[in-house]
């Protein structure tokens, strides 16, 4: 596969398969214990896809135990911070769906080293829009 094609299949996989975050973690450096962090997930049955990704990309891929009896087990790759950045400015111009929260992710990293309180509470109004774009709508 050329370059290109790599980029292009990537993202196709992000926007189908994917999700692009920003989620509160706990931890004792932050401030109040709360950390806001970005990540790209990509979560698939088969291993390889997720393989695959950490191959071309970089991160971490981790097996997520299915919660109900009829679901099957899933592999989940994820990328975070700057490299997640990274990730997306590789795929972005070849994002349909979730271009948006590709956008928004970058910049919230971008203002995460801010470390003032104004930034703080624009990344908390940055973490709350990404929420609700990624919300499922029914049809």
């Amino acid at each position: 596969m050329k370059r290109v094609e790599i980029l292009a299949y990537a993202a196709g996989i992000v926007d189908g398969e994917g999700s692009i975050q920003i989620t509160r973690t706990k931890r004792k450096d932050s401030r109040n214990g709360v950390a806001l962090e970005f990540r790209v997930l990509v979560g698939n049955t088969k291993e390889w896809l997720c393989q695959w990704f950490k191959m071309q990309f970089g991160g971490s891929v981790s097996f997520w135990k299915p919660q109900k009896a009829n679901w099957n087990p899933c592999y989940v790759w994820q990328v975070r911070g700057d490299k997640a950045v990274d990730f997306l400015n590789l795929i972005l111009p070849y994002l349909q769906l979730k271009a948006e929260q590709a956008n928004l992710g970058i910049q919230f990293q971008k203002e995460k080293k801010n470390k003032t309180e104004k930034s703080f509470v624009i990344r908390e109004a940055q973490r709350i829009l990404m929420r609700s774009m990624n919300k499922k709508t029914k049809v």
